[in-house]
């Protein structure tokens, strides 16, 4: 055993109360600097002696502490990957942010490329020892070489998961090895696969496939040197360490700025660091992630402006991750994703996700976000702008709310701007969703399905779908496609308006097994449709032939001012039949929304201006007999009636008992002549001993597979008399067998038809959104809207004038139900910066035109505003115009010289046409410019003081000195990028003194 002495004893005391002293002392947070003209010798301390890189920043990381906080002075540019290797704690993280003045301090990946020398023709050669991924000339992203160098090839056969034939594919054998193919094998998904061997145009891969391969898919092969033949391609050889470019013009690119996407991530921290903030910083150019945390806690990633990643912007993954108020721009696959538990993700700005095909995830991508799992977790007042896939995919138990999702699934098809995942208290609610588009450039299947909210494949539990608008997505506004076993779920106070299939739609797709009832509470929802073919509401079944009981309805709106069938049943189990509903029968035979409404008014698409031609129809009267009528099958029955007590002297009694074949009977006109696109009137009178359905359509030659030269309108009959009209546009042209076709099914088996008129007339199309006006904030205040002097009722028939107030992420329709005809013009203009005369289209863009009278002082008279489409054309509805009077055109776009016509127009018959591009003598005083062999207006008035001047020049200048990206004044061609083509137009321009010219 050890003794000690009083002396040891008393000096290790003090020895042990110097340590505790010392352990207990506070640490202090320290700041450290980073600037471009500071020097890793330095002590990072001060602004006064920062660091210079990040590779000291990264060597430093160890001696960080909680608290600390790495700071990078604005304006400045620093190369390289931040390894965040250092945790802060619960209350104090280690902050990365930003110091000074100016614009964030840039964080990137990319690096300029020099040493160009000749390979071959106008490709050029330089050693690059980075590997490369992406390159940019100006902010815009070039082609990886590729073949065909643009759109795609289709694919003849499919083998397996192992590859395909395409008889197109003629070159030798080897030819494509090594390339990447980039398939689409599904809607919703591009796979990359290397190609192993080639021949006699089979390709086959190294490895297999997600999906089988299916015949009509598209593809194209890219990232081999011999598919580089043409300008803003490039192809990077890792194991030489060689990149190859053949610049826009051909030019050397020595003398362009040629950017290369070199680094991994822009900040990756290490598996279970937690307590990381990063704020105020831009993050740009990187091949896997702008910020990446793949686990990790208590992250947050705030106030940054994000751009150009190739995979993800931001990838988190744990507990308590919150994303505020970031921008988030160009990624080539996803801009959010991750796994987030009691996180939130709010405030942020998305735009341009996902928009190349074959550039984002090789399989599942091109999102704006993908949450894989979000327990807990807010994900609010976020707007995601054009993206390839979803909008937002979601599951769990997360709260979706205030966001505002536009122009989703640009490069893929079948999904929703909200997309939904298994989920159990899940709530979406208050957002604003439109122009879900659906691209089928390279499907087998041509047509979308892009929805507004989408629930595919998944189990759906106590979770709330309430108060969204969702309005022009091309296929369902809400989808719930339900899977056993699913069940208390609440759809509330939506409002669908306009999407082109139907508003919602109930399907039993992904259930495995037969559901008798679903127990959703479908209530308070407006769903409003805009043509006569859409259809409020639909129930779908596959899995039973018998009808899922999907829900409880009430109290919700049916709203189609152009037909009173709004509600459609559709078996596709067994042998196939669909059948449509008005409310009233829906409400008595289905025992469903007995509080429910349907439209107070009825519209026409068109305003009838001129007949044509007589009477299409013989023997339409039913005088004294029903020749030249016909009918099919053998079941179906057509009869003269002397006189019927609601109809005129004589009719045709038309009945069905459901034998001969098929689902419904057919009765026939005579045949006739119809053209496409000539407008015909159709009217009629019917009645009937009950109530009951028929529909009317145009048949075309050969039974039983005609075709349609206009699609199925339905009607009801009943113990009154009804008197129809409606405009149809012949879709083909039939000169010798067009036929009109009344058509039953059963229970609805007997009606009395008389007075069927069918003319060709000239028409004037009314806009059927100006009738049923959807008013829409999408705004986190509340909003006022004039109604600008026009007399609008709501949906219940009251009044309503002078303006409206909208709250926060809230809509409205309200019917303008005056019988007004609006004046249409066909306007055709190309504007200088926006059209290619190559491919001879142009970039879409917002055209507002005035009408002024032709005498001085030519005082305006009306204004309407448009998007121009990709030939340059649109309609323009005008409330004020008259007939037979003159009135200039006085054009004004966002960043072009104002262009008066140089002629007066009239409008005849509500209708008149004018094309500028077609002559210069088509503006006051040949105020266009050719290019190629269109005459377009002058880009470039910036400012709009009418002039384009050194004061534009300013403007452009600065902007594309700032890399300025979006929808702004100074991207004159419309890429969504100010950079040098831009400067050339609009200095080009400023040099010929281009002014407005005036009577």
């Amino acid at each position: 055993m050890k003794f000690f002495t009083r002396n040891k004893l008393n000096a290790l005391a003090f020895g042990e109360l110097l340590l505790i002293l010392f352990i207990s002392l506070p640490v202090f947070p320290a700041n450290y600097y980073v600037a471009s003209n500071g020097s890793d010798s330095n002590n990072g301390l001060s602004s006064s002696s920062p660091w210079k890189t990040i590779a000291k920043v990264n060597s430093s990381m160890n001696t960080f502490n909680p608290g600390d906080q790495i700071l990078f002075r604005k304006g400045d540019k620093f190369y390289g990957e931040l390894k965040v290797t250092k945790s802060g704690i619960a209350g104090s993280s280690i902050i990365f942010g930003s110091y000074g003045s100016g614009v964030l301090p840039e964080i990137t990946g990319i690096k300029s490329i020099t040493g160009w020398t000749v390979h071959s023709g106008n490709i050029y050669k330089a050693t690059v020892s980075d590997t490369v991924s992406q390159i940019y000339i100006g902010g815009k992203l070039m082609t990886i070489a590729r073949y065909p160098n643009t759109g795609f090839l289709k694919i003849d056969a499919g083998n397996g998961n192992s590859g395909f034939y395409d008889a197109a594919l003629n070159q030798s054998s080897g030819y494509f090895n090594g390339a990447t193919c980039k398939v689409r094998t599904i809607n919703w998904i591009y796979e990359k696969k290397t190609v192993s061997s080639f021949s006699g145009g089979n390709i086959t891969f190294s490895s297999s496939s997600i999906n089988p391969i299916l015949p009509d898919y598209g593809y194209y092969l890219d990232n081999k040197l011999s598919l580089l033949d043409t300008e803003g391609e490039w192809f990077y050889d890792k194991a030489a360490g060689r990149l190859y470019f053949y610049a826009p013009g051909g030019v050397n690119p020595g003398t362009l700025n040629v950017e290369a996407v070199t680094k991994l991530n822009g900040f990756n921290m290490n598996i279970n660091v937690a307590n990381i903030t990063i704020q105020d910083l831009k993050i740009s150019g990187y091949r896997e992630s702008g910020v990446d945390g793949y686990t990790g806690n208590n992250y947050t990633v705030q106030r940054c402006d994000i751009s150009r990643i190739e995979r993800y912007g931001i990838r988190l993954n744990g507990i308590n991750n919150n994303i505020y108020d970031n921008i988030i721009n160009d990624v080539l696959n996803t801009a959010i994703t991750g796994v987030f538990t009691q996180g939130e993700i709010s405030g942020n700005s998305i735009n341009r996700t996902g928009l190349v095909a074959g550039y984002g995830e090789d399989g599942y991508g091109y999102y704006g976000m993908l949450i894989w799992n979000a327990q807990g977790t807010i994900i609010q007042n976020n707007t995601i702008d054009s993206t390839g896939y979803a909008g937002i995919s979601i599951s769990t138990s997360a709260i979706v709310r205030k966001n505002v999702i536009s122009f989703s699934l640009l490069t893929l098809n079948d999904g929703g701007a909200i997309s939904v995942g298994t989920s159990n208290g899940l709530e979406i609610s208050d957002n604003i969703i439109n122009n879900s588009i659906g691209n089928t450039e390279s499907s087998a299947n041509p047509v979308s399905y892009a929805s507004g909210i989408y629930v595919n494949e998944s189990v759906l539990n106590n979770t709330s779908i309430l108060r969204n608008t969702v309005y022009a997505c091309r296929f369902v506004g809400i989808i719930i496609d339900m899977k056993y076993p699913s069940s208390n779920n609440v759809i509330r106070n939506n409002l669908l308006y306009n999407n082109f299939a139907e508003q919602i739609r109930f399907s039993d797709w992904s259930s495995t097994v037969f559901v008798p009832a679903y127990n959703t509470i479908v209530k308070g929802n407006i769903f409003y449709s805009l043509q006569a073919t859409q259809i409020c509401m639909k129930h779908i079944m596959f899995r039973n032939s018998e009808f899922t009981d999907y829900g409880f309805f009430d109290s919700n709106y049916y709203c189609n001012p152009y037909s009173e069938y709004v509600i459609n049943r559709t078996m596709v189990y067994g042998t196939f039949s669909t059948n449509n509903y008005n409310l009233s029968y829906w409400k008595s035979n289905f025992n469903e929304d007995q509080n429910s409404k349907s439209s107070l008014v009825s519209f026409s698409q068109y305003g009838v201006t001129d007949t044509l031609s007589s009477n299409l129809v013989i023997n339409s009267k039913f005088t004294n007999n029903i020749n030249n009528w016909t009918t099919y099958p053998s079941g179906s029955y057509i009869t003269h009636i002397n006189n019927h007590p609601l109809l005129d002297s004589g009719c045709m009694k038309i009945r069905w008992d459901g034998t001969g074949g098929g689902n419904e009977s057919f009765t026939m006109s005579n045949d006739m002549s119809i053209t496409r696109g000539n407008y015909y009137l159709l009217s009629f009178s019917c009645a009937g001993d009950q109530n009951g359905t028929f529909s009317v359509w145009g048949m075309g030659a050969g039974i039983p597979f005609f075709p349609r030269f206009f699609p199925k309108n339905y009607f009801s009959y009943s113990n009154v008399r009804k008197n129809y009209s409606i405009v149809t546009k012949a879709d083909t042209t039939d000169n010798t067998a067009a036929r009109l076709s009344f058509d039953l099914i059963l229970p609805d088996s007997m009606f009395y038809l008389d007075n069927v008129n069918y003319y060709r007339v000239t028409v004037s199309k009314i806009d059927s959104s100006l009738k049923s006006k959807l008013f829409v904030n999408d705004t986190n205040v509340p909003k006022i809207y004039s109604l600008n002097g026009i007399s609008y009722k709501d949906l219940d028939g009251n009044p309503v004038t002078g303006s409206i107030t909208l709250p926060q992420y809230s809509s409205r329709v309200l019917v303008n139900d005056n019988s007004d005809l609006y004046q249409t013009l066909n306007f055709t203009a190309l504007v200088q910066g926006l059209y290619d005369p190559v491919s001879n289209t142009t970039v879409q863009d917002t055209f507002r035109l005035y009408l002024r009278n032709n005498y001085s002082p030519y005082s305006i008279v009306d204004s309407a505003k448009s998007v121009i489409g990709t030939n340059g054309s649109s309609y323009f509805y005008f409330k004020k115009a008259l007939n037979g009077v003159s009135y200039y055109i006085d054009i004004k776009h966002r960043n072009s010289i104002e262009t008066w016509s140089s002629n007066a127009i009239l409008f005849s018959d509500n209708t008149s046409n004018y094309n500028m591009s077609s002559s210069v003598s088509q503006a006051y005083g040949n105020n266009l410019i050719l290019e190629g062999s269109k005459y377009c207006i002058y880009s470039g008035d910036i400012n709009k003081d009418n002039i384009i001047d050194g004061g534009d020049n300013s403007i452009v200048d600065n902007d594309a000195f700032n890399s300025l990206t979006g929808y702004v004044l100074s991207d004159v061609t419309g890429d969504l990028i100010t950079d040098a083509s831009d400067i050339s137009i609009v200095s080009n321009n400023a040099d010929l003194d281009i002014v407005r010219i005036t009577p």
